[in-house]
């Protein structure tokens, strides 16, 4: 009987490692997608703030550009780093669907 609890315990216990190693590659993977994509957001907004918003204000003091200055104010680098992050969360999502789907 000693043995035979000493079996079980073993293989209980090796089952046990394998999924909480499965588990944690799973969050660690997850974890490494959310700090991409936070790190893509952050570089989408400071690369708008910077370059595109330079451009932009030297084109909203023209007479047309102020018209079309009413329509994105200054906030929208931040929007449009938003959207972009909404973008790349879909095609993540739909690759992952397919890759699970090929499997």
């Amino acid at each position: 009987m000693p043995l035979l609890a000493l079996l079980l315990k073993g293989i209980f216990l090796a089952a046990a490692r394998i999924w909480i190693g499965l588990q944690a590659q799973n969050w660690a993977v997850r974890i490494a997608i959310v700090a991409a994509l936070a790190a893509a957001y952050v570089a989408c907004v400071v690369g708008f703030s910077t370059v595109v918003s330079a451009w932009w204000g030297m084109f909203t003091t023209t007479g047309y550009g102020a018209v079309v200055g009413l329509a994105f104010p200054p906030i929208s680098g931040t929007v449009l780093a938003g959207l972009i992050g909404l973008w790349g969360c879909i095609l993540a999502k739909r690759l992952t669907v397919r890759l699970l789907k090929a499997f």
